[in-house]
């Protein structure tokens, strides 16, 4: 039973990181044509209208802005990301239900568990199938992550989970913590060092250094490119999230000795739940460059890897999973 939902679930991840991926690419090209366009149109400026190389300047300035204005106008737009976060969503959804299962947890003490197993797994997938979004094939005859039939003979355990999922979602907030921090102090000091660089330049311009004009407004177009591409605000966000999350799982972690299987794998799946649903409400908010909500989390695996509940370009994340579920 667990096996196979796993598969499917091994299928859904596969497809959000083939999906993010893609959108990561368009994201950089659009990055790259906004700079050039930017440095390209600086240096027609200043290259006589009648010569070739200016020429030349202008077309590839002018190109390079409709390549930015074609993939760029997407990437600041409500549910652009919304394919790969609704399978990242679905695949969250049925791992956390396969834990619960092994678990005995919730509906899956009663006998005959295994039927409403069933349908809830199809229920998950249902609105990203309706989406046109479909799982890759990613089967795996062994992977430690994976929790034991309910009725096997060796089942799953406190320590097991522990193991296999605490800890490892911990270790996953962890380092997307310390990777968001990075890059939002990167693109921190990027935008510190391209708003001085063109107050520079502005004042050279202005104290007879007429040439150097045209790069005020290309060293700010590439300082918005940037700030726009790596959304700086989102990351602010995931680092936040991600570092709440570590330590709550942390402590759950810590006192799980005291509780039952049933109790702990409700309760540390309720949490990566209402986790996800968070993270898919700020990644279905229009992304900003600075200063307005935009979007986080991921991951995961697990919707994020962290992952997910769901969300479409127009509606919000769709209802919690019952008994627990992401």
């Amino acid at each position: 039973m667990i096996a196979a939902a796993w598969d499917r679930y091994r299928g859904w991840a596969t497809r959000a990181r083939v999906l993010q991926a893609r959108d990561h690419r368009d994201k950089t090209i659009s990055l790259v044509a906004a700079a050039g366009a930017a440095v390209f149109g600086a240096l027609a400026t200043i290259q006589p209208e009648a010569v070739t190389l200016g020429r030349v300047l202008a077309f590839l300035a002018a190109a390079s802005a409709s390549v930015t204005a074609i993939l760029g106008r997407e990437l600041l737009a409500a549910g652009h990301e919304a394919k790969w976060v609704r399978a990242r969503a679905t695949a969250e959804a049925i791992k956390s239900e396969c834990f619960l299962a092994a678990a005995r947890a919730g509906g899956y003490s009663a006998p005959h568990a295994a039927d409403g197993f069933e349908k809830q797994i199809a229920e998950f997938e249902q609105e990203a199938l309706a989406a046109g979004i479909i799982p890759l094939a990613d089967p795996a005859a062994e992977d430690r992550r994976r929790p034991p039939e309910p009725d096997s003979p060796a089942p799953l355990t406190v320590e097991h989970y522990r193991e296999i999922r605490l800890r490892e979602q911990v270790d996953f907030y962890r380092r997307g913590q310390n990777r968001h921090e990075t890059a939002a102090g990167r693109l921190r000091n990027l935008s510190i060092i391209s708003a001085v660089a063109a107050a520079l330049l502005g004042i050279a311009a202005g104290v007879g250094q007429a040439a150097l004009t045209p790069w005020i407004g290309a060293v700010t177009t590439i300082g918005a490119a940037v700030a726009a591409w790596g959304l700086m605000d989102r990351r602010t966000f995931l680092a936040a999230s991600y570092g709440a999350m570590a330590y709550r799982l942390q402590v759950l972690d810590g006192h799980a000795t005291g509780r039952t299987l049933p109790e702990l794998v409700t309760e540390a799946e309720e949490l990566l739940r209402s986790e996800h649903t968070a993270w898919a409400r700020r990644m279905s908010q229009p992304a900003t460059p600075s200063g307005g909500p935009d979007g986080g989390m991921h991951p995961s695996a697990r919707t994020p890897l962290a992952g997910p509940s769901a969300v479409s370009e127009t509606a919000p994340p769709p209802a919690a999973p019952r008994r627990g579920g992401r």
